[in-house]
């Protein structure tokens, strides 16, 4: 019995946590690359290979286009909707 009442004084933490945990991995949907003339790249991630910038359109390293690094105005992270 008063484990049922420990237990039910932690079940809202409890179920908090769960959820925290949960919706952690969907947070972050991918980069937003805004280019010093102005157009605007959404990729997955980015790398600096040498004085290029490398725009990976999935997750895996086959996918991407290059652009100078000089190029690049920002780069801002884009939450998940």
């Amino acid at each position: 019995m008063a484990l049922l009442k420990i237990m039910r004084g932690r079940l809202p933490i409890l179920a908090a946590l769960a959820m925290a945990a949960l919706a952690a991995p969907g947070l972050y949907a991918g980069e937003q690359i805004t280019l010093r003339n102005g157009f605007a790249v959404r990729c997955d991630h980015h790398a600096l290979v040498q004085d290029r910038m490398r725009l990976y359109m999935s997750s895996g390293a086959e996918n991407y286009i290059e652009f100078p690094s000089a190029d690049i105005a920002t780069i801002d992270v884009v939450p998940d909707p």
